[in-house]
C-alpha cells in the first residue's frame, strides 16, 4: 500500500521543505509515500470559487479505490493510544483501502464541502491551529510513528 498526501500550494520555507522531505524520506524507509502538491487559487478569489477550483485539481489525482481521509478542523479527533500513535487507525485504514492510502489537506481556506463528503474519513490531527505547510509535517511525524509502532 502506498501512501498519498495532497495539498494545495507549495511550502515556500526552505526550512520547512527540508524538515517535510526528511520525514517523507523516514516514512518511506517503510512505505512508498507521494507528496503531491496541486495549483493553490490565487488569494484574491472568492473562497467559493477557490475552493471548487482546489478541489477539482485534487479528484485529478485520486484513482479508484483510493482510500481518503481528510484534515479537518471539523473532523474527528485522532486521540493517540497509550503509545501515542494513531496506530489503530492507520491499521483499520490500511485494512480497508482497496488502493492507496490518500490524505487531503486543505490550503488557508480548507477543502470544499462536497470534497470532504465524499471521503471516507474526517480527521483533525490536533485540537491546536497550524497552517496547512506544518500539517504536512506533524501528519508525516504521526504516520511516522504510527508505522514505526505497527511493524
Amino acid at each position: 500500500m502506498n501512501i498519498r498526501i495532497i495539498s494545495p500550494g507549495r511550502v515556500r520555507e526552505p526550512y520547512l521543505r527540508d524538515a517535510i522531505e526528511a520525514m517523507r524520506r523516514d516514512l518511506a524507509r517503510h512505505c512508498p509515500v507521494e507528496l503531491i502538491e496541486v495549483e493553490d487559487s490565487p488569494d484574491n478569489w472568492p473562497v467559493e470559487k477557490a475552493l471548487t477550483v482546489e478541489a477539482e485539481r485534487i479528484r485529478a489525482r485520486l484513482r479508484p479505490g483510493d482510500y481518503i481521509v481528510a484534515l479537518d478542523l471539523a473532523g474527528q479527533w485522532v486521540k493517540p493510544d497509550s503509545e501515542g500513535t494513531i496506530r489503530p487507525q492507520l491499521e483499520r485504514w490500511r485494512s480497508q483501502a482497496q488502493g492507496d492510502l490518500v490524505f487531503l489537506i486543505g490550503a488557508s481556506n480548507g477543502l470544499a464541502p462536497d470534497l470532504l463528503r465524499s471521503c471516507r474519513e474526517r480527521i483533525l490531527l490536533s485540537q491546536m491551529t497550524f497552517t496547512h505547510q506544518m500539517a504536512r509535517l506533524i501528519l508525516l511525524e504521526i504516520l511516522v510513528k504510527a508505522w514505526r509502532c505497527s511493524v
